[in-house]
C-alpha cells in the first residue's frame, strides 16, 4: 500500500500518520478540512461536502477505449450489463491478439473504477473471468458496459455523515 486516505478527527488522523511514519516513509499530500475543498488523488476527484465526501472519476478516463472499440458516437445504454447479449455467428470464437491486449487493458481500467462505481462490479467481474481468452461475445459485453459508462461518467460515490473534521491524503 502506498497511498492512504485518513479520515477522522484532526489530532487522531495526524497521530495515525505520525505512527505510520515511524515505520514507513510518508509524505502528507493534502488535507480536505473545508467544505468545498477539492483534490485530485489517485486519478479521482475528491470534494469535501458539508456531511461527507464525493468521489468521482476523471472525465475522459475511458475516451481512448471509446475510440478503440468504436463507440465514441454510440448512444449510451441504460444498464451496465445484459443477459441478452449473445452472438450466434462468432460468439465463441476468440478475438484477435491485438483485441485481446486491448480487452485486458480496458478490463484493468474497469477494475480500477469499480471502487468508485459499485454499479459496475458484477459485469466487470464477468469480464475479468474472460481475461485469459476473451471471445467476441465477451467483447460485445465489454462494449455494452462502456456504452453504459459513457452515459454515466459523472456519477459520483458519496460518503455521507462524516461528521469528522479532517480528511488527510497521504
Amino acid at each position: 500500500v502506498d497511498d492512504i486516505i485518513a479520515i477522522g478527527e484532526k489530532k487522531l488522523a495526524a497521530a495515525t500518520i505520525e505512527g505510520l511514519s515511524k515505520h514507513f516513509l510518508i509524505k502528507e499530500y493534502e488535507t480536505l478540512d473545508d467544505v468545498g475543498s477539492t483534490s485530485s488523488f489517485l486519478g479521482r476527484d475528491l470534494t469535501r461536502t458539508g456531511t461527507g465526501m464525493l468521489i468521482t472519476g476523471k472525465p475522459g478516463y475511458f475516451q481512448e477505449d471509446y475510440e478503440y472499440w468504436g463507440i465514441k458516437s454510440a448512444k449510451p445504454t441504460s444498464t451496465p450489463g445484459s443477459s441478452s447479449i449473445k452472438r450466434k455467428l462468432d460468439g465463441d470464437e476468440p478475438v484477435s491478439e491485438m483485441d485481446h491486449r486491448h480487452y485486458m487493458k480496458t478490463a484493468g481500467k474497469l477494475q480500477w473504477t469499480v471502487p468508485i462505481r459499485p454499479d459496475i462490479a458484477y459485469p466487470v467481474k464477468e469480464l475479468a473471468r474472460a481475461l485469459q481468452a476473451p471471445t467476441y461475445e465477451d467483447l460485445a459485453c465489454l462494449r455494452h458496459l462502456l456504452k453504459y459508462l459513457k452515459g454515466t461518467e459523472d456519477y459520483p460515490v458519496s460518503y455521507t455523515h462524516l461528521t469528522l473534521p479532517t480528511i488527510l491524503l497521504v
